[in-house]
């Protein structure tokens, strides 16, 4: 199995109404399916990840003090996976964070098996 991933900043605006959210987030979306970014930012993520350890970190550490929150959704396989001949019953998994993100989401999905994962950071929450 190969995973190649790379984090995308998408600005997510907030909306009252969720006639008003999903045009603009089709909009949004809907741009990346034509734009070398992605692409971009899988090879800035595998470069970095190629240099010694304290400068990725630093380079995390600025980027992520920027975000509110990370959010993923992960479709890992179509089919659940069998160990030993053991059916699998759940799926365990903690949400990507590093640097100072404060929250994470993550929703991953394997077959008919979703997880969803959740962290928050107290130290950066003004009234946890």
């Amino acid at each position: 199995m190969g995973n190649d991933f790379g984090s995308l900043v998408i600005n997510m605006r907030l909306h009252s109404e969720m006639s008003e959210a999903l045009p603009n987030m089709k909009k949004t979306f809907g741009a990346l399916k034509n734009s070398l970014a992605p692409f971009g930012t899988l090879f800035a993520t595998k470069m970095t990840s190629c240099l010694p350890f304290t400068l990725p970190k630093v380079l995390a550490d600025d980027l992520t003090k920027n975000f509110t929150i990370v959010y993923s959704n992960l479709l890992a396989s179509k089919k659940e996976y069998s160990f030993d001949g053991k059916k699998m019953i759940g799926v365990f998994f903690y949400p990507p964070g590093n640097g100072q993100l404060a929250t994470g989401f993550s929703i991953l999905t394997v077959g008919n098996i979703m997880s969803v994962g959740c962290f928050s950071d107290q130290a950066f929450m003004k009234n946890p």
